[in-house]
């Protein structure tokens, strides 16, 4: 899984986006298998709470959503 955080506070409350994205899923068996989940939307989510800078503060559970693939832009 790889996480991306957006800035020091990118709403009107200070709070950050953050983006997930998982490539590969464990199973139980120990196989590797390739996925494409993101975290809560293509467009990220912001925090829960405002973390202190270089951190998100997010709940322990999320949803995630299935994607056909991902689309990285510079």
């Amino acid at each position: 899984m790889r996480l991306w955080v957006t800035g020091n506070g990118t709403d009107n409350e200070g709070r950050k986006q953050v983006f997930g994205r998982w490539d590969k899923a464990k199973l139980p068996d120990g196989r590797e298998v390739p996925v494409c989940f993101n975290l809560m939307n293509p467009d990220g989510t912001y925090e829960s709470e405002v973390g202190p800078p270089g951190y998100a503060r997010l709940p322990r559970q999320m949803p995630v959503v299935a994607v056909r693939r991902f689309v990285f832009e510079d």
